[in-house]
């Protein structure tokens, strides 16, 4: 885990593993520790960059981020300051959003795309469940097959936390999230209309067990990417990433 300042913050960066680089956009539980997708892909010869998204524990606050457009462009920012060159970009839930805005936004800075199980559109009959609302212990046992399992799931990937509260975490996490995703609800009114100009290979992988966004969404990102595909775990809930690190890694490992 090392620091990085851009543009006078401070944002904190996950690295594992050598060789290609591939960056991971977390999830709304802010995930990007020593998680087995990680060394399962740096095992297929990558190297993940892994920062944490601004709000989150471990990087500076929101404060001056008032719009969607401030996070899409600092995050921007950040992959420029990194120096990777033309680098794949894998997103998960939030991340996944916010790696398919910049897909959109600066298409010539990425190779590819990888989805999962994300934010961002708004697809009629098929309601995004209302995180903010419900407990967390709600959100766990929609997120997850098995939402008993979060604590020891996130484990690994909590150890830079300089507090062993999880839950303290997570309600950290449930903030930076409503700070971008508040109002329009998880989604970005313009992006349906802005993902033809995408033009990047893009692979969908949803868990279909996921609670919280309908399989209709990955179906919805599909049919405006063109060319992209969907791949659909059925073991899995919101975050295969946690859920089924090793055929996720080789899924993407493939694609990638």
């Amino acid at each position: 885990m090392t620091t990085l300042s851009v543009d006078g913050k401070s944002v904190r960066v996950f690295q594992f593993g050598s060789g290609k680089p591939v960056v991971y956009l977390h999830s709304i539980f802010g995930e990007v520790g020593e998680i087995p997708f990680f060394e399962a892909l740096a095992s297929r010869g990558y190297r993940v960059i892994a920062p944490i998204i601004p709000g989150f524990p471990g990087s500076d606050h929101l404060d001056n981020f008032l719009k969607l457009e401030d996070m899409i462009y600092f995050l921007g920012r950040v992959i420029e300051v990194l120096d990777l060159g033309r680098v794949p970009l894998v997103g998960s839930s939030l991340g996944g959003w916010m790696a398919c805005e910049l897909g959109t936004w600066f298409p010539d800075r990425y190779e590819k795309l990888v989805l999962i199980n994300s934010f961002g559109l708004r697809v009629e009959g098929a309601r995004v469940y209302d995180i903010f609302r419900g407990s967390q212990h709600q959100m766990w046992d929609l997120a997850l097959a098995n939402g008993d399992g979060l604590d020891s799931l996130l484990e690994p990937a909590l150890k830079f936390v300089d507090s062993d509260s999880l839950k303290l975490h997570l309600f950290s996490a449930m903030e930076a999230t409503a700070a971008i995703g508040w109002n329009p609800y998880m989604h970005d009114p313009r992006l349906a209309d802005r993902l033809g100009r995408c033009g990047l290979d893009t692979l969908i992988v949803w868990g279909t067990l996921d609670g919280i966004i309908p399989l209709a969404h990955a179906e919805q990102f599909s049919s405006l990417i063109d060319g992209s595909r969907v791949v659909e775990i059925s073991t899995c809930g919101h975050v295969p990433v946690l859920e089924d690190s090793e055929f996720l890694a080789n899924v993407v490992g493939d694609f990638l």
